[in-house]
């Protein structure tokens, strides 16, 4: 059984292998996102983007690395094993490839400030799982709010505009 140091090394290598993802990754982590809509706006590529540039192993990877880091810095008695990481990184892209790289910055960040709660010296992939649904139907409500903004203000410059012509 590989350790986190031994699993965090890999996917370090592995990202070196693929300078996109090195590259996708330091680009959300130097333009940090705070709210769910900037991560909706935000030029991050989604994590089916990226697949299509390089693998979905490689996007596991990079999942993964979020969650060594959750992992690391949550410091709970009981943290998850270098086979639930991997696990659960397969399942989030499963359901979420949807998601941005933003996205993933800013639930990582949430969760390490507490947002979701106490984890009581525990993290496991059922917990993560439940974490990402929660975001998701945040994202999706936030995504409706916006779309339905940028539908009444394109409304409203077009009855402008018809005024204006009269």
């Amino acid at each position: 059984m590989k350790t986190i140091t031994e699993m965090k090394q890999e996917k370090n290598l592995a990202f070196d292998k693929k300078n996109y993802l090195v590259n996708a990754k330091q680009y959300i982590n130097q333009k940090p996102v705070r709210s769910v809509s900037e991560a909706i706006q935000s030029e991050a590529p989604s994590l089916a983007n990226l697949t299509k540039k390089t693998s979905v192993d490689d996007v596991e990877k990079l999942i993964a690395s979020f969650i060594v880091d959750i992992n690391y810095h949550l410091n709970v008695k009981n943290p998850m094993t270098a086979e639930h990481i991997s696990l659960a990184s397969q399942l989030i892209y499963d359901e979420f490839y949807n998601l941005k790289l933003s996205d993933l910055y800013l639930i990582s960040r949430r969760i390490i400030s507490g947002q979701y709660g106490e984890f009581y010296n525990t993290l496991s992939t059922p917990k993560l799982l439940l974490i990402f649904r929660n975001y998701f139907n945040e994202r999706c409500d936030m995504a409706a709010d916006l779309s339905k903004s940028k539908h009444e203000s394109f409304k409203n410059d077009l009855e402008n505009y018809k005024i204006k012509k009269l």
